[in-house]
């Protein structure tokens, strides 16, 4: 009798349970032979009997406000693709590939290089080069890989900083920074104020690596001259010299004239000497300019600056204008409304200019 009393308590103590969680958004199911509330999804979500083996209950996934007005969820916004690291290195091929795929070493850098790599030239141990290349899983991955070329340059400034002497270090010569060590050859002594005449490679962040500089006398500066033409008369110099014919202009050349490559007439020379106190020209520095350097020489107005695209536009010719372009802004700003000198190249549609010197319209 006892027992049976204490099932029947149990009995609606569950009825009294079920009630209740029914109320709450519940049904009735079964569960391993037993008649137990369950939710109205018809699904039983505990793992394990109670200790007195009563149900098992979980209440319903909470729902968002949109989904209990019975509005859908809204769309989730997919992330955007993780973003490209581009990186550009500058510097000295220390070790370079034998195939591809294969690995360049740039000074200290390691870089991966593919079939899809855009190489121009030939990046052989000791040449300096640019390489874009983007990052992958730490890795780098070469897109762009540009030699540069070893050209001389030339220029004429000021000097507006030097270190003491034996003035090896870095200059600046109108706001151009130039490495002068040991093997360059200065010639007179340096002052600020004084003009320099700079002959060396362009190298990294627009330096300039010195192979020679010249120091000038500000009042050496008003007799001075410099330009290129072909050479029509080189007779042989003698111990007073001889008369030669570059581009139209006589000028006298002897044992002390600097004289570059083998003068043919015909062939293309840069000429830069002083007018002598009687008015004749003295040619101090003859460069031929060999079939593989020859350059073409444009003039005009600076119309457009396009540094995105890396293109100048003088007159009415398309330059590219890029960090194999030595730029010289020592008699005025690069903007346009400027005159350009440019020296070129051709390149497809385009030229490529390998200097610019830009001054003010006459």
């Amino acid at each position: 009798m006892q027992r049976k009393e204490t099932w029947i308590k149990r009995a609606m103590t569950y009825a009294l349970l079920a009630l209740c969680l029914w109320a709450l958004g519940f049904e009735p199911t079964m569960a391993g032979g037993i008649a137990v509330p369950a939710p109205r999804d018809g699904l039983i979500h505990g793992k394990a009997p109670l200790p007195d083996g009563g149900p098992h209950y979980r209440l319903p996934a909470e729902r968002s406000p949109r989904e209990a007005k019975g509005l859908q969820p809204r769309p989730t916004t997919p992330s955007p693709p993780p973003r490209t690291i581009t990186v550009k290195v500058e510097g000295t091929v220390t070790s370079t590939y034998s195939e591809l795929p294969g690995e360049l070493w740039v000074d200290d850098t390691r870089i991966l290089v593919t079939n899809e790599t855009d190489i121009e030239g030939t990046p052989s141990v000791g040449r300096r080069v640019v390489v874009i290349a983007f990052l992958e899983e730490e890795r780098l991955i070469a897109r762009r890989i540009r030699v540069l070329q070893e050209e001389l340059f030339e220029f004429r400034g000021v000097i507006d900083e030097l270190p003491e002497d034996p003035y090896e270090g870095s200059w600046t010569v109108s706001g151009i920074e130039v490495q002068v060590d040991r093997r360059a050859i200065v010639s007179n002594s340096p002052n600020v104020g004084y003009y320099a005449q700079v002959t060396g490679y362009l190298v990294a962040n627009r330096r300039v690596s010195a192979v020679s500089v010249r120091v000038l006398d500000p009042a050496e500066m008003a007799s001075s001259f410099e330009f290129e033409g072909p050479i029509q008369e080189n007779n042989p110099i003698n111990h007073e010299g001889a008369i030669w014919v570059i581009g139209g202009m006589e000028g006298r050349v002897d044992e002390n004239s600097e004289i570059e490559g083998t003068p043919e007439p015909g062939k293309l020379a840069e000429v830069s000497g002083h007018i002598s106190p009687d008015g004749s020209l003295y040619f101090e520095h003859i460069r031929v300019l060999e079939e593989g350097e020859r350059l073409i020489r444009f003039e005009g107005l600076i119309h457009e600056i396009d540094t995105e695209n890396e293109t100048w536009t003088v007159g009415e010719t398309i330059f590219i204008v890029d960090e194999l372009t030595f730029v010289d802004e020592s008699r005025a700003r690069a903007i346009p409304g400027m005159w350009a000198e440019v020296m070129a190249r051709p390149r497809g549609r385009y030229y490529h200019a390998v200097r610019i010197r830009v001054e003010r319209p006459e």
